[in-house]
């Protein structure tokens, strides 16, 4: 067949799947232009490997992918060959086209018609291991695609045999596929698997691949013996397959080929079909083997089972010979598969694959955190394009660190600019090892700004937090005060000083009266109002209305239903703060105050 054929095959397939399952180009762009995404699952890998392309033989810092210590080809050949990083992270990308050629080339030799073939490649590309190689940098999951078809199918013996040896140096599930592919060549028979050189047998090309496959796994065993298998036996020890439900395990399986399970099926039971009862035992067994252990030791569960895409390519070639039907019932699947939206599916999250509509629809017009990416990617040197970023990541869980890099590079920029101080202060205020750093940024905002009101209610907090600081306290919350005089927050923060100071009581009910009034609907102003007033025997009345109100607004409100339970004992009306203490209970059952004056008012006689 014509490579040029093959070639715009490959390629027809390559792009239709890139229309439908697009990579995030923005946060590609986004992480290479500034510091502060490494942590984004799309590119986290990335930044381990081309670590490695610095120093193949570096220890991988990245506790997430130390099992990437002795994936040593392309990291290897880059460093030998000084290949620029954007270029080694484009491998993958290749890979992937090559995988698509070489399954079309597969199907076209063994009689697939053209359009079967298209839509039979494009299923089985439609799954995990080509949107990983795609949207997530670092990822050589194609390639290992590549070596296992070309094990099952390749037509040279010298094909077979260097995938074999080189194999395992691009991922180590390699040994994991090797005896299914090893298997589906043996079922096809010297007639179809056989290498076309005289003398040579399909017999022959088993052997030699079975052997080179064992001494690679003795090789890196023997690496093991040396500390080599540290990385593999940290991965395995990281593993939370077993800590997942069935549903979990369910969805990773279906994500990871896809429509592509119909040809794994087809291929496993034509082929079981095409031999004795002992051959259908060992294809039944290496593929259930294949599919169960691939799973256990994977953490992202939608790559999982790559290593069962020869089987799938076994199964379009022999559902192909089953007539037109196949090829009748190939285009309604093919439009199934492009059209039902996918996912990564790692243990713990997942990541929804966008279209590339949907991708430039966000590229012109995103949501606020990568519109953000965006203005950093035109303005780099900008200390605002920092700061808004950082303001964005901050509000997405377990992206701190991230967040925190942006500030520090805006204030990098210009360390003058008081609202990044205030912003990494808050940031680093959730982090209890980092909170003398939260104080002096939140010190340097109001140097920069004094009249900055937010930032003298944080530093107030901040030094709440450790005793001998009352006056201080007192004083930037009065000063946060003046700034804001009609704002409820600020009377209600002065108030909360102004009651730990013997003698300022009344001050701090006067401010929670004035909060209220600024903010007559907020449950937390009326609980501590009530809380104030439970002291002052003439307003007793007073304290209960605002604790009513408290729980009305918020109905869980476990110290508002304790402290309203306590003024109505202490009034005699039992049966009223019995409910109120269970309904403490009931919405924190840990409420220590709660339990006692509960066990108090069963004990009283009524």
């Amino acid at each position: 067949m014509p490579l040029g054929q093959i070639g715009w095959c490959g390629a027809a397939s390559f792009l239709t799947l890139l229309i439908f399952f697009c990579p995030r180009w923005e946060v590609f762009v986004a992480w290479v232009t500034g510091p502060g995404l490494g942590a984004c699952v799309e590119v986290r890998r990335g930044a381990a490997v081309l670590a490695q392309l610095a120093d193949p033989f570096a220890p991988i810092t990245d506790s997430l992918h130390r099992i990437l210590q002795w994936r040593l080809l392309f990291p290897l050949l880059g460093h030998g060959l000084h290949l620029p990083g954007w270029l080694l992270l484009a491998l993958p990308f290749v890979g992937a086209f090559l995988a698509l050629a070489l399954i079309f080339q597969v199907a076209r030799r063994e009689g697939v018609d053209r359009w079967l073939a298209w839509c039979g490649v494009t299923i089985i590309g439609a799954g995990g291991w080509f949107f990983v190689s795609t949207g997530w940098l670092g990822y050589f999951d194609s390639w290992l695609v590549l070596g296992l078809v070309l094990v099952s199918h390749g037509n040279s013996r010298w094909s077979v045999w260097g995938a074999c040896l080189l194999g395992p140096w691009i991922d180590e599930r390699f040994f994991i596929g090797l005896p299914l592919a090893l298997c589906v060549r043996q079922g096809r028979g010297p007639a179809r698997a056989g290498e076309g050189e005289p003398g040579d047998t399909n017999a022959r090309v088993l052997k030699v691949a079975a052997l080179v496959g064992a001494l690679c796994l003795l090789l890196r065993v023997g690496l093991g013996l040396r500390g080599a298998a540290a990385s593999v036996v940290a991965y395995l020890g990281d593993q939370q397959t077993l800590e997942i439900g069935i549903e979990r395990h369910l969805l990773g399986l279906w994500e990871s080929l896809r429509f592509g399970w119909i040809f794994v099926f087809a291929g496993g039971i034509l082929l079981s079909a095409s031999g004795g009862r002992n051959h259908a035992l060992r294809v039944a067994a290496l593929g259930g083997a294949t599919a169960i252990v691939s799973l256990l030791i994977a953490n992202d569960l939608s790559r999982s089972q790559t290593v069962l895409v020869p089987l799938a390519v076994e199964g379009l070639v022999r559902l192909a010979r089953l007539g037109r039907s196949a090829t009748r019932y190939a285009i309604p699947v093919l439009a199934a598969a492009l059209a039902v939206p996918a996912q990564h599916v790692v243990t713990d999250f997942s990541v929804p694959i966008a279209t590339m509509v949907t991708v430039g629809r966000e590229w012109a017009n995103p949501p606020v955190e990568r519109a953000a990416m965006q203005w950093l990617h035109f303005r780099p040197h900008s200390a605002e394009a920092h700061k808004r970023l950082a303001d964005e990541l901050s509000k997405i869980p377990g992206w701190t660190a991230p967040a925190l890099e942006h500030y520090a590079a805006a204030l990098k920029i210009d360390p003058a600019y008081a609202e990044a101080h205030y912003d990494l202060g808050i940031e680093l205020a959730k982090i209890p090892a980092r909170q003398a750093e939260a104080t002096a940024h939140y010190r340097a905002a109001l140097r920069l700004r004094p009249t900055y009101a937010e930032a003298h209610h944080a530093l107030a907090l901040e030094l709440a937090r450790t005793p001998g600081h009352d006056k201080e306290v007192l004083a930037h919350e009065e000063a946060a005060l003046r700034l804001r005089p009609g704002d409820a927050e600020a009377h209600n923060n002065l108030a909360a000083q102004l009651r730990k100071i013997p003698g300022r009581e009344a001050d701090a009910i006067a401010h929670w009266e004035k909060a209220m009034e600024l903010r007559p609907a907020d449950a937390a102003i009326h609980f501590n109002l009530g809380s104030a007033l439970m002291s002052v025997a003439a307003r007793r009345a007073d304290a209960i209305a605002h604790l009513e109100q408290a729980v009305k607004l918020k109905s869980d409100f476990a110290a508002a239903h304790n402290n309203l339970a306590v003024m109505l004992a202490n009034g005699g009306q039992l049966g009223p703060a019995r409910e109120h203490l269970e309904a403490a209970i009931r919405a924190d059952p840990e409420f220590k105050d709660a339990r006692d004056n509960l066990a108090k008012i069963l004990g009283r006689k009524p």
